[in-house]
């Protein structure tokens, strides 16, 4: 072989060495995809613990509760309280729909306990009536909001009204017994608010 061709092979694997190593750095796997942590899902803890103050809330105004959420999207408590004619017990349901940290709700329950209510007999005579045991009904809408340890805030507001109970007392503003039946009187209505905080488990 001659000498020119010894030099143009020579030639060849030089370049050929030299183009390797940008060819397969060119080749390399592309880099992987970063992958977004999944948020908590705060809401699928099922047990929580909760402390409740307001205005006339179904716990009264100020109280606890335990919650239990077989599912995110409802959630069941159960607790009591001290309202300013006495104790409290309440029970009740509350349908949400949650998104991301935050969730819209509709509650429903049931509480007891005594009531001491002032008002008006159709005829306008002040009147006043207490309740040893009284059952109400409550309803209302709530906004929540958890963060990632599990604590979290509800605003909550909505009706409650007296639906089962025998009156105790009922006198009138001279101090003596109540000259209209008890059926005849305006049945106690009112409208609640309430601040809730509270720590979701993770079990």
């Amino acid at each position: 072989m001659r000498p020119r061709h010894h030099l143009l092979l020579a030639t060849l694997a030089a370049l050929t060495s030299l183009a390797s190593p940008a060819f397969a750095q060119n080749q390399e796997d592309p880099e992987p995809e970063v992958s977004t942590p999944t948020p908590p899902r705060l809401y699928e803890r099922m047990l929580a613990v909760s402390v409740t103050g307001g205005w006339d809330t179904p716990f009264g105004v100020a109280g606890g509760a335990i919650e239990f959420a077989p599912i995110p999207e409802i959630n069941i408590y159960a607790g009591g309280g001290v309202s300013r004619s006495g104790g409290r017990f309440t029970f009740g349901v509350n349908v949400r729909a949650p998104i991301r940290n935050t969730a819209m709700g509709l509650e429903v329950g049931l509480s007891g306990g005594p009531l001491d209510w002032p008002g008006h007999a159709p005829e306008a005579t002040r009147i006043h009536r207490y309740w040893e045991l009284a059952l109400f009904m409550h309803s209302g809408v709530n906004i929540e909001h958890r963060w990632e340890e599990g604590i979290f805030g509800r605003l909550s507001a909505g009706a409650e009204a007296l639906i089962a109970g025998d009156i105790t007392e009922c006198r009138g503003p001279d101090g003596n017994a109540c000259a209209a039946p008890p059926d005849t009187l305006i049945t106690p209505i009112y409208a609640w608010a309430s601040l809730t905080v509270g720590w979701a488990f993770e079990l």
